[in-house]
């Protein structure tokens, strides 16, 4: 069973998040895992998205993003 491109996405991420100069004195807190912050820092990993807007550049282009 190939991994879909999300799937690929996401493991690319959180590999690289571990690899990060502060990943082993920073906790990481997840999405849909349980984390209880002790009043420490720690890094949250999140998904931020923003609803599509159609912006047009000339006559009949136009650039898509969200």
């Amino acid at each position: 069973m190939t991994a879909t491109v999300e799937t690929a996405i996401w493991l690319a991420l959180r590999s690289r998040i571990a690899t990060l100069p502060f990943s082993p004195a920073l906790p990481v807190a997840y999405p849909a895992s349980t984390y209880r912050p002790d009043g420490k820092p720690y890094l949250a990993v999140g998904r931020v998205s923003i609803a599509p807007q159609r912006v047009f550049i000339g006559r009949g282009a136009h650039d898509r993003r969200g």
